[in-house]
């Protein structure tokens, strides 16, 4: 982490005069949003400063890079801000209390300047840093939360019935903008370059792109391991033992009508299939070499560690869902999610900055590698939902069958 420049952070916005008051430091300067979280260097009291947050140590400070205007930045900070706080709700209370997960509140938005002020969750770092067998907790937060039963709520004098209002006008120019680029278009040209029948798959891609979801329900939209918060193991000791172990942030992509098991739990599925098909290639670069027998050691640990992550999310999401899904809808399921997870493989496998150095390894070869894995599912996926399901069924065990429960027909 770095400290912020001045032109880093628009300092000039944040609320009131907080500013004096705290010391910057950037968390994640990605290309839409800069995160940073801001600490007190003085405990000094301003007359005009805000009082739902003056007392607070440490505060995250989001704000919006208004030049990427193609998301529309005000849009998304409403969504965030909205659907984080639905976590207050008497209804949503015990999505967070049961699982365990939090996610930040939002203290305050500075409308004209894009600025989001959140709860600062603490000594966390993201899932990429640690993988960790806490899988188990955030499959039940996210299964509670994709329940279709859950009580969207009346209107509220927070403002949170314009989310829905809100997540509309986002969509209107989101889906072909933004999504479609970035998602859809650019897998035909590896597929085209790596596998048979091309472009018979990637127009499977495209028809599910355009389809309604099968089973809507409420969705973060963005579910990938950089918005997932683990806790510190360095600090961890300093806290309290009764508190959550995990946080999820970054709301802005939400709906209350997106995809659950077919959108969060595949792309973020998708993302530790390759990180672990990434480890197992190193680990087999070394090979027998008794020079890098420690670092062959270290790469078996991590690729246990993600084993352990993929197969808790996966067992524990369809044991909590194995009733919820009728013949018809299980099957249009099985074939969206094996579609959407192909698809997000060869996103992550082009999107990621590979480091290979030090290994016996190329950039193709990996490549090569994640895009025949994600090739697999979008042939297994079928021509029709019941072609899928037969497919999946007859397959060894893949995160598909044991995700849906599948057994052999």
């Amino acid at each position: 982490m770095t400290p912020f420049n001045a032109e880093d952070f628009p300092r000039e916005y944040i609320p009131l005069r907080v500013q004096p008051d705290y010391e910057f430091t950037i968390l994640k300067n990605g290309p839409f949003n800069i995160t940073a979280r801001g600490t007190y260097t003085a405990y000094i009291q301003y007359d005009n400063r805000q009082s739902t947050f003056s007392n607070t140590k440490s505060l995250i400070f989001k704000w919006a890079k208004t030049e990427r205007n193609t998301l529309e930045p005000r849009t998304r900070q409403a969504i965030e801000e909205l659907m984080l706080r639905r976590f207050s709700w008497q209804e949503w209370k015990y999505i967070c209390r049961e699982s365990g997960v939090r996610v930040p509140w939002p203290y305050w938005r500075n409308v004209d300047r894009d600025i989001l002020v959140m709860e600062d969750l603490g000594p966390v770092v993201a899932l990429w840093d640690i993988l960790s067998p806490g899988a188990a907790e955030w499959a039940l937060f996210f299964y509670q939360l994709h329940d279709p039963g859950i009580e969207l709520g009346p209107t509220r004098s927070d403002g949170t019935h314009h989310l829905e209002r809100l997540v509309r006008e986002r969509d209107r120019n989101l889906a072909i903008d933004y999504l479609f680029g970035i998602k859809v278009k650019p897998i035909l040209e590896p597929l085209t370059q790596l596998v048979g029948n091309a472009q018979e798959l990637y127009e499977r891609v495209l028809n599910e792109f355009f389809l309604p979801a099968p089973l809507p329900c409420v969705s973060h939209g963005d579910c990938h391991p950089g918005n997932i918060l683990l806790p510190d193991w360095s600090v961890l000791a300093e806290d309290s033992p009764d508190d959550p172990l995990i946080g999820i942030v970054d709301w802005e992509l939400s709906q209350a009508a997106g995809r659950g098991v077919d959108g969060d739990i595949a792309q973020l599925l998708a993302a530790l299939v390759c990180q672990r098909e990434y480890l197992e290639t190193l680990y087999e670069s070394v090979g027998q070499d008794s020079e890098q027998a420690s670092k062959a050691t270290g790469l078996q640990k991590a690729i246990s560690c993600c084993d352990s992550f993929i197969n808790g999310i996966v067992t524990r999401y369809a044991f909590l869902s194995s009733d919820a899904y009728g013949p018809l809808l299980k099957a249009k399921l099985v074939r969206t999610t094996a579609i959407i997870l192909g698809r997000e493989i060869i996103n992550v496998a082009y999107g990621t900055e590979w480091d290979l150095e030090g290994y016996a390894v190329t950039l193709d070869e990996l490549r090569i590698r994640l895009v025949k894995i994600a090739a697999d599912y979008l042939r297994n996926a079928g021509k029709t939902d019941e072609d899928a399901s037969w497919r999946f069924s007859n397959a060894p065990p893949c995160i598909i069958s044991t995700l849906f429960c599948l057994q052999l027909s």
